[in-house]
């Protein structure tokens, strides 16, 4: 029997002397690991239906292994997109402070107006210029309010803060023949002095124009058990056989047990993966110190993924026609203008789906077309001297000193795993630049944690229990689990490319 022509060796193909040879040897590892095929009831030579056939079933195998699948199941996506270097803490609980940059402008919840030439009227402060608890706002009585683009002027007599988010202002037009008021969704800027006249008296006012916040990170706890019922009185007597066998991932491993132990490790990354980019906190008290089949307590009840931490958490969402495509010209400018205005990051990598790719070399192509600067300055195709036609892509891209770097996300089409057709059109931008610590110095975007001090607390823990030691029952039990915590910093630097349908 030659080595290559068979699912079965008599010897590990890892090799060395010193892995075990027998049933009596492996039994005396201190790791007991069960081959995949050791329950008699379910191996596969039982489909032979008898013993002559068994053994020709071991030999008779002409490739060792022909995969129809596609490509490898990207099973630690974000953590090949982003990386996972964990940082050491020490509590299930921890914080970030924010201190965001100073902004001396407000805006409206709704458009108001006096009713006449220089009278006083009441404005409304949107929610987004209160407090995160909606109990203070930065315009105080006595402060002036000012039109930038139109330079008009309104005094702010009174202010009633009698309900949370909903601060009301009084203001009187600095002309007399005035009788413009302030827009809905219109930046105001707020002047923080009072105007006086040659004698005054102090009324003091406390100012703050923008509002530094702390926000907390939970873990999830993951765990994943397997079980395998042995029968060692099978065929093999007191012969070991290796079965080579195959992970979802399509490598080769000797089947003493590392089958259910291995693909148990295989899905605990994947849940981590799926946690990273699509995680939402646990609130509901029934799964909270709950008594259902899922029970979580109050440390462990997790954080936003990065998807959901962009469309809800305060995240850049900028939609687009997925049918058109993401037009680097009409679609960027606005953004970068934006960003500009804010002085945040200029620097992103972009990871996008095969879909978004495709609409985006289309559109840019048009682009370029539409600057009317011939076929040479921008070459769409080449053509080789065999007549081999291969169209061109794009791998960054950089305008008004902003640069973005485009890196396909191949998981963002895998229809076996989270790829869809809104993924695959789909792209995030996330900032190289712009997130800082003290003294200056570079933050990631996406920052992973890790508590406790080793295998017992909150890092990878894995354990096997032979129940033969146990209960005198002919079966292996095994668990692995693993915490994982995730942050995302300043969701107003990231960016989500959102492919919308327009009516």
């Amino acid at each position: 029997m030659s080595l290559g022509s068979s699912l079965f060796l008599p010897n590990p193909s890892c090799g060395g002397s010193s892995q075990p040879r027998t049933l009596a040897e492996a039994l005396d590892l201190p790791s007991f690991n069960a081959m995949y095929q050791a329950n008699s009831a379910t191996s596969a030579g039982n489909n032979c239906g008898d013993d002559v056939l068994n053994e020709m079933f071991q030999k008779k195998v002409i490739n060792e292994m022909i995969r129809c699948g596609g490509a490898k199941t990207d099973i630690g996506f974000f953590q090949t997109a982003f990386g996972w270097t964990e940082r050491a803490v020490d509590a299930k609980e921890i914080w970030n402070h924010y201190d965001c940059d100073a902004d001396y402008n407000v805006f409206f919840a709704e458009t108001a107006a006096p009713t006449g030439a220089g009278l006083d009227f009441t404005a409304t402060l949107h929610r987004s210029s209160h407090s995160p608890d909606g109990k203070y706002s930065y315009p105080a009585e006595g402060f002036s309010m000012l039109d930038v683009d139109n330079n008009v002027w309104w005094h702010i007599e009174d202010k009633s803060v009698t309900n949370d988010y909903a601060h009301v202002l009084t203001l009187r037009p600095q002309q007399a023949t005035s009788a413009t008021g302030v827009k809905k969704y219109k930046k105001f800027l707020v002047v923080p002095a009072r105007f006086v006249g040659g004698y005054s008296c102090p009324v003091p006012t406390n100012k703050t124009p923008s509002w530094g916040y702390m926000q907390k990170v939970n873990p999830f706890r993951l765990r994943r058990d397997w079980s395998l019922k042995i029968d060692l009185l099978r065929g093999y007597k007191d012969l070991l056989r290796w079965a080579v066998l195959w992970d979802s991932q399509g490598n080769k491993f000797d089947a003493w047990d590392t089958y259910e132990a291995q693909e148990a490790r295989v899905d605990l990354q994947l849940a981590r993966n799926i946690l990273a980019f699509l995680g939402t906190p646990t609130t509901n008290t029934s799964i909270i110190n709950g008594t259902g089949a899922t029970v979580v307590d109050e440390a462990h009840t997790g954080f936003y993924g990065y998807l959901p931490t962009l469309k809800f958490g305060g995240g850049n969402v900028l939609d687009f026609d997925p049918a058109i495509g993401y037009d680097l010209d009409a679609d960027l400018e606005p953004f970068i203008l934006s960003q500009d205005a804010l002085k945040k990051s200029s620097s992103f990598n972009v990871r996008h789906g095969k879909a978004f790719l495709a609409r985006l070399i289309n559109r840019a192509n048009k682009m370029v077309r539409a600057e009317g600067l011939g076929i040479d300055a921008y070459p769409a195709f080449t053509r080789s001297g065999e007549g081999a036609l291969k169209k061109l892509g794009i791998k960054s891209y950089e305008w008004l000193g902003f640069m973005l770097n485009f890196e396909e996300w191949g998981a963002l089409s895998d229809s076996r795993l989270i790829g869809s057709q809104y993924m695959s059109n789909m792209a995030i931008m996330t900032p190289v630049d712009g997130i800082t610590g003290p003294g200056g110095t570079q933050v990631p975007g996406i920052e992973f944690y890790q508590y406790g001090m080793g295998r017992e607390t909150g890092d990878y823990w894995e354990e096997m229990v032979d129940f033969r030691k146990v209960t005198l029952c002919d079966e292996l039990k095994g668990s692995v689990a693993q915490s994982v915590m995730m942050k995302v910093h300043c969701p107003g630097n990231h960016i989500l490319l959102n492919p919308a349908v327009g009516c």
